[in-house]
């Protein structure tokens, strides 16, 4: 039921964005006429989006166009296709079961961080590993506080998905690395190894990363012995990145004091 999809937008702080262009008003007496007489069932359900928008957003992807319009008491808003909006809060009202659903057009920073098109709705599979590749980001993952929820709905759509789940477990690991438990993340980056094997994927550049990321956890334990393992199975693969190399010489340098 898309409404529930709705609610999930609403409760992992994700964006909804319209693929056409969305006639709406001004009126909430003309907007309401649409949906006179709607009798919701168990698969159906009427619903109302009152929009909050900006009148002052450097790009402002609507127009007022009631000089235009062939309706102009209708007070007619036109919102371009790709919009992108938060969820603020979704209603029943039981009087006439209706939903009351409000969004906010997404301001200029948001737009500009491209969160709003990690859009969940859309059943795409590499868009979701998109979501959680980018939420193991120092960046995202303070956005975003309960990847296990959203795991949980993501597994829904695709279950089974080996890479998915590869993808979760990294989001883990480097969420709890910047909490700070590094004993969980030394757990979710294990977990995260053991399924690539598993996969047995040729990218050598990933494994490298998560041996890496691994033995950074054990330095923030005092753990040089297995950081000295971890790191030297790291830069066996040739494939970290040069800022990576640096550190994983620095990790063993101080580790062998």
């Amino acid at each position: 039921m898309e409404i529930e999809r709705i609610k999930d937008s609403n409760k992992f702080d994700l964006r909804l964005s319209n693929s056409s262009m969305l006639s709406t008003s001004l009126d909430h007496t003309a907007a309401s006429v649409f949906i006179e007489g709607y009798k919701p069932n168990d698969d159906y359900h009427g619903v109302l989006f009152e929009i909050e928008c900006n009148t002052n957003l450097i790009s402002r992807p609507f127009a007022e166009v009631s000089k235009k319009s062939y309706f102009p008491d209708e007070q007619e808003v036109l919102f371009m296709p790709g919009g992108a909006f938060a969820v603020n809060d979704i209603q029943l009202d039981q009087s006439n079961q209706l939903y009351v659903i409000k969004l906010r057009l997404c301001n200029d920073q948001e737009i500009q961080k491209g969160f709003y098109k990690k859009n969940i709705f859309k059943g795409d599979r590499d868009a979701v590993r998109e979501l959680f590749s980018d939420m193991g980001t120092s960046t995202i993952v303070h956005e975003c506080s309960d990847l296990d929820q959203l795991y949980n709905h993501m597994i829904k759509l695709f279950s089974s998905d080996k890479l998915i789940e590869l993808d979760y477990l990294k989001a883990m690991g480097s969420k709890n690395f910047e909490h700070k438990n590094f004993q969980s993340s030394i757990h979710f980056f294990e977990r995260s190894l053991a399924l690539k094997q598993e996969i047995l994927s040729s990218d050598d550049r990933e494994t490298a990363e998560l041996h890496y990321s691994i033995a950074e956890s054990y330095y923030r334990l005092k753990n040089y012995h297995q950081v000295i393992d971890f790191c030297h199975k790291a830069l066996n693969f040739n494939s970290l990145l040069p800022s990576d190399i640096i550190m994983a010489h620095s990790y063993l340098g101080l580790s062998y004091l």
